[in-house]
Formats: C-alpha cells, sequence, structure tokens
C-alpha cells in the first residue's frame, strides 16, 4: 500500500526557484484547509485523505 502524501527528492537547484516557479508545491495536498488551521485540523485531513484512499483501493481490489 502507498501513502498518499509523497515526497519527492529535491536538488540545489529546487532550492533557487521561487514557489511561483514550481509545476506544484509540496503542500498542494493541504489547499483544503483554512489559513491558520492548526496541527489537529491538519492530521484530521491527512487521516480522512488515507482513509479514502484505502477504500477506493478496497474498492478496486474488490473488483
Amino acid at each position: 500500500m502507498s501513502d498518499p502524501v509523497q515526497h519527492e527528492k529535491t536538488t540545489a537547484a529546487d532550492d533557487r526557484r521561487s514557489p511561483d516557479e514550481t509545476d506544484e508545491t509540496d503542500d498542494d495536498h493541504l489547499s483544503d484547509l483554512e489559513d491558520g488551521a492548526g496541527c489537529t485540523e491538519i492530521w484530521e485531513h491527512l487521516s480522512e485523505r488515507r482513509a479514502e484512499a484505502n477504500a477506493r483501493a478496497a474498492e478496486t481490489a474488490e473488483e
């Protein structure tokens, strides 16, 4: 089972680019959260995403 939140290796060139210059930001999976969300809200959001991904994987496996 793969984790829905994946981290990519960055290079020195990536560090020099501004967030506007990247194709995707590392926090796209948090875009549904309101600004100022705390640790609990973030944890709940990620847990819900993980549960949804697991449910989709289980449905696909049943087919």
